[in-house]
Order: structure tokens, then C-alpha cells, then sequence
């Protein structure tokens, strides 16, 4: 009861936040995975359904993961009950799990399973000092990943530097609880005299977004590079990393590097991780990794 004696309102059942959360309208990639979802195409069973062509998932390594995540189940058909679904078993080194692995693990990512990361991207990323499993932290999809990072390292009504197109999803997440805004870097098709080849990131174009920002009141801080970039395809080169970690170090701007399809780079195109540059200026350098495939 208030002061007067009157019943008191009721208090709403979300927080602020979480209203304005379940009050957003679904994005356009959301949408198009709900229609593909209810109608999922198949060659043989349901040619006339949706053929979903905006998401990104390697099906070339589906056959090896078959073969080694089965173990498992092996296992549990010998001393439990039978399975469903048509689960192939061939690889009984699967079948071991570490006790520790049945309780509360590090909030951070099972130790074992970082340092084989650090390992990884010691050797494949080509680092240019040797990774501490301390430094990585394994979340829960790279959606997870944007979305804290959103949190920790900016303030609501900031705004991110982010060169376009680029993968929509990122927007979404960067906004869900940080509340940020992004600044478009536009890149276009036309080749201009001072660029090589279409879509072509500059430092320049960076420069020119962020006074375009600060004249508008938006305090960007942060820079998001997509390497290689979602959806143009384009690999940057070490000199254009080198000279955008530099814009980043003089504006003082968190990097996020977002490297998970450098497992995806074919013919005689070279890929340079972030982590084999020697001494980057800028210190603050967020690093996404090739650990799932995320929608396009």
C-alpha cells in the first residue's frame, strides 16, 4: 500500500531494458531464418521449400564431424538405452571424458581447452609471440561475444566504427545490451583514381566517418574489422591492418577483429592475423575466432 492508503501500481514485469528488448522488431536475417526454418528446402523430400542462402555453415567438414563426436553416444547405447537419429560410431578414442568435465568449470573456458586454442593460434595465426591461454576466454557463439563486448567496453548512445556492407547480425548485438549505434564506413563498387579495386578500405574513409560521427555527438569507441570480411570476401592486406591499428591507437578506439573465417581462405590469397603483426601500436585488440560458423 502507498502513503495514502491506495494499492500501489504494478510494477511492469520487464525491466526497462528487457521491454525494449522484447518490444524490437525481429531483424531482416531473423525473419529469413524463421521462413527457412518452417520450410527448409530438400532436394528430394521438399524441392519447393526455402533454400537458405543466409547462413554460412561449412557442410564440407559435417562428414568429420560425424565421424568424431560419435564416441560418445557409442558409449551410452552399450550401457544405457538406445539412441535416435542415425549416428555412425568409428572412432572409440572419443569415447573418454575427464571427470572434471561432469562439474562447474572455469567461468572463463576449461583450462585444457584454452590452452589448445593458444596453441592453435600460436602455429596457424602465425603470432608473433607465443599466445597465454590467460588471455582467451571462450563464450558461448560469437552473437555472445559482440554483445559483452558491447557492455564492458562502451557506454548506451556510443557508437562503433564499422566499414559497409558488412554482416547485419552485428548490429543487433551490439545494440541488444550495450545500446550502441554504429557508424557506417561506406565503402562502394566504383574505383575510384586513388583505389585499386572495388569496395576498398582506407584509413581515410575512417578518418572521414569519425569526424562525420563527432559532428553528429556520437562518441565512437570502438573500430570492428571483419578479416576475412563478411560479405565481400576481400582479405586485408598486413600494411592496411598495420595502418588501421594505428588510426585506432591515435583516436584511442577498442579494435575487434573479427578473424573467423581465416580457415576459409583459398588460392594464392596470403591472410594476416591480427596476432602475427610485430608490436601494434594499439593495445586494446578484441579477437573473434574461427570456432563455429555464424549466419551471414
Amino acid at each position: 500500500m502507498s502513503g495514502g492508503g491506495s494499492p500501489a501500481a504494478p510494477s511492469p514485469a520487464l525491466s526497462g531494458r528487457g521491454a525494449r528488448i522484447a518490444g524490437a522488431a525481429p531483424g531482416l536475417l531473423d525473419e529469413g531464418f524463421a521462413l527457412y526454418l518452417a520450410d527448409p528446402f530438400d532436394r528430394e523430400r521438399n524441392p519447393e521449400g526455402v533454400l537458405n542462402l543466409g547462413t554460412s555453415g561449412n557442410a564440407l567438414c559435417f562428414d568429420l564431424i560425424e565421424e568424431r563426436v560419435s564416441a560418445a553416444a557409442a558409449a551410452c547405447r552399450a550401457a544405457c538405452r538406445p539412441l535416435s537419429g542415425p549416428v555412425r560410431l568409428t572412432r572409440p578414442d572419443m569415447n573418454y571424458l575427464e571427470p572434471d568435465l561432469f562439474q562447474y568449470s572455469d567461468a572463463q573456458g576449461i583450462r585444457s581447452f584454452r590452452e589448445e586454442i593458444a596453441k592453435f593460434l600460436t602455429d596457424y595465426a602465425r603470432a608473433a609471440k607465443e599466445l597465454n591461454p590467460a588471455n582467451i576466454t571462450v563464450m558461448n557463439g560469437c552473437c555472445a561475444v559482440f554483445a559483452i563486448l558491447s557492455t564492458v567496453l562502451c557506454d548506451p548512445g556510443d557508437g562503433y566504427l564499422i566499414p559497409a556492407p558488412y554482416y547485419g547480425g552485428i548490429n543487433s548485438k551490439m545494440w541488444l545490451y550495450g545500446e550502441l549505434q554504429p557508424v557506417h564506413v561506406p565503402l562502394f563498387s566504383e574505383v575510384t583514381d586513388e583505389e585499386s579495386h572495388p569496395f576498398q578500405l582506407t584509413v581515410e574513409k575512417l578518418e572521414a566517418a569519425l569526424q562525420r560521427a563527432k559532428k553528429q555527438g556520437i562518441w565512437v569507441r570502438a573500430l570492428i574489422l571483419i578479416n576475412p570480411h563478411n560479405p565481400l570476401g576481400d582479405i586485408y592486406p598486413a600494411q592496411l591492418l598495420k595502418e588501421c591499428l594505428e588510426f585506432a591507437h591515435r583516436y584511442e578506439l577498442h579494435v575487434i577483429m573479427d578473424e573467423i573465417y581465416m580457415l576459409s581462405v583459398y588460392g594464392d590469397v596470403t591472410f594476416t592475423s591480427v596476432l602475427s603483426l610485430e608490436s601494434p601500436k594499439c593495445s586494446r585488440v578484441e579477437q573473434r575466432i574461427p570456432l563455429q560458423q555464424e549466419p551471414l
